[in-house]
């Protein structure tokens, strides 16, 4: 059962969702606007369960420019899940041409410390066929998320490695 209400302060906007759900009670608040040109989002959320109270918030902003004669749209997103995990990510879209994307990602895991590097590239062959690759990095040592989490066997570690992905689609 939830019940949500979306409002306007002005220039901005938000939510508050009161909800429960399978017997935890469900407190959300998110809020939009304008800073300086750019966009920027958060939520929390509280849940209060029968075992624990959890606290979730994400809080991210989203700027676009020119740069080079190129689109460039840039994004910061702070995130804090209940299990207290704290991330921070960025990401650039740049546009190289009509048909040509560039995304360079980073995702960092700030408890371990350990992180994942995304380069991912886009490309339109044609009206009905696109390319799209990716190249994945993970950083860390063992027992982090992204370097090498615990395998549960005690003394050895799942392990990452440089990744490599590629992808041709055709639409018909």
């Amino acid at each position: 059962v939830a019940l949500k209400y979306h409002g306007f302060a002005g220039e901005y906007e938000y939510d508050v969702l009161v909800a429960e759900h399978y017997g935890d009670t469900v407190l959300g608040l998110g809020g939009v606007g304008n800073i300086g040109g750019a966009v920027w989002r958060s939520d929390i959320v509280f849940t209060d369960a029968t075992d624990e109270t959890r606290v979730d918030l994400v809080a991210n902003i989203n700027y676009s420019w020119m740069w080079n004669d190129k689109n460039v749209s840039g994004s910061a997103e702070y995130s804090r899940n209940g299990d207290d995990r704290n991330y921070l990510a960025g990401s650039l879209m740049i546009e190289m041409s009509p048909l040509w994307t560039i995304t360079p990602t980073v995702i960092a895991n700030l408890d371990d410390p350990s992180a994942l590097f995304q380069f991912l590239t886009q490309y339109s062959l044609g009206d009905e066929l696109v390319f799209l690759g990716s190249l994945n990095i993970p950083t860390g040592g063992n027992g982090t998320e992204f370097g090498g989490p615990e395998s549960g066997i005690p003394g050895r570690y799942l392990s990452f490695d440089l990744g490599i992905f590629a992808q041709l689609a055709w639409y018909f």
